[in-house]
């Protein structure tokens, strides 16, 4: 509910929705403080989802380097096993030789022998021959055979480890994707909280500049009991009102050394009131007068709110009586207060002939 809309409500009806926007705001921040812790605990939770997540990638990326080189290693064996068969099989070819060459010499009639000395002596280097590769034929089947055996064994045992490792990254691989699952479902609440979030901030904003604008209603509500004369349908002429008019601060009144204004000796920071109708045509700092107001009332008419501690009011603006415009700060060398003063196309008038006293 904006001020415009409830020009009509009374100050009751005014309290009594502060007090409902209240509760609103009130429920609303916690609720997003709420927010605001979850969402929290779920971002932990992703940082802790993705920190596990790669320590399986690293994990993984091990199992597969440990699986190359098992396969490598197995490789290395096979070649090792083909050379040694092709040196066995070599051996043989010699050895199958040196037989067929025994034979021939064990068919010739004995008598050779007789007409041929040397043929006996042939014969043993033959036999001796014979029993060197019969038994380098032994060491190498023995050693082949041990080959062969050591190749089975850790053909056998990378087989193992092959399969053991194709389970464990199985394993592994539906952990990261479980893991990848909840984080995409954790991120999408998140998501979720984060769009929830900005709308109950837009809500609280909101609920925010209700309250100020039913605050200022109800200051105008209060100022327009307190002055009578305000409350008059229509817009009534700034000239017809002299004598009814409000000072603008609360506070004991003296006059200036010079000038036709007066200062309004109020707390320092309490509230500067525009005195009626108009446009702010000046706000901002002026020698003698420090941070200055000037309101235009029309038919020449100007009112001046000077040595303010803050401005609230920019030159453009149009207030209604009773809007605070500045708050009030120190008067130099007379504490605090306000300097205020009432001019006629130019011309000072005298404020307290103007103003009633409250």
């Amino acid at each position: 509910m904006t001020a415009a809309a409830g020009q009509a409500a009374g100050p009751a009806e005014v309290e009594k929705k502060l007090a409902d926007i209240a509760r609103q705001i009130q429920t609303l921040t916690e609720r997003n403080l709420r927010r605001t812790g979850r969402k929290g605990e779920l971002e932990l939770a992703l940082r802790r989802l993705d920190k596990k997540i790669d320590h399986l990638a690293r994990e993984l990326r091990a199992r597969e380097q440990a699986r190359r080189e098992a396969r490598q290693h197995l490789a290395q064996l096979e070649r090792q096993r083909d050379a040694a068969q092709q040196a066995l099989a070599t051996q043989r070819a010699r050895l199958a030789d040196l037989l067929r060459a025994q034979q021939r010499r064990l068919r010739q009639p004995a008598w050779t022998e007789l007409l041929d000395p040397a043929s006996t002596g042939h014969r043993q280097r033959n036999a001796h021959y014979f029993r060197y590769f019969a038994q380098a034929r032994r060491e190498q089947v023995q050693a082949l055979q041990q080959r062969v055996n050591e190749l089975a064994r850790l053909t056998e045992a990378a087989h193992e480890t092959r399969t053991r490792l194709a389970e464990l990254t199985a394993r592994l691989q539906a952990q990261r994707d479980a893991l990848r699952a909840e984080q995409r479902a954790r991120r999408r609440k998140v998501a979720a909280l984060r769009q929830a979030l900005a709308s109950g901030k837009a809500r609280l904003a909101k609920l925010r500049e209700d309250r100020a604008a039913l605050q200022a209603l109800l200051e105008r509500l209060r100022f327009l009991a307190e002055n009578p004369a305000f409350a008059t349908p229509g817009q009534v002429r700034f000239g017809r009102l002299k004598g009814r008019l409000p000072l603008p601060a609360k506070g004991r009144i003296s006059r200036p050394a010079i000038g036709g204004g007066i200062y309004i000796h109020a707390p320092e920071g309490s509230p500067v009131r525009a005195i009626g109708h108009g446009q702010v045509v000046f706000a901002d700092w002026m020698r003698g007068y420090g941070l200055l107001l000037i309101i235009n009332h029309g038919d020449g008419y100007l009112s001046l709110y000077g040595n303010n501690q803050s401005l609230f009011r920019k030159a453009g603006e149009w207030v209604e009586p009773g809007t605070v415009i500045a708050s009030a700060g120190p008067l130099d060398g007379a504490g605090n207060g306000l300097y205020f003063e009432i001019r006629h196309k130019g011309r000072p008038l005298p404020p307290l002939r103007w103003c009633k006293r409250p």
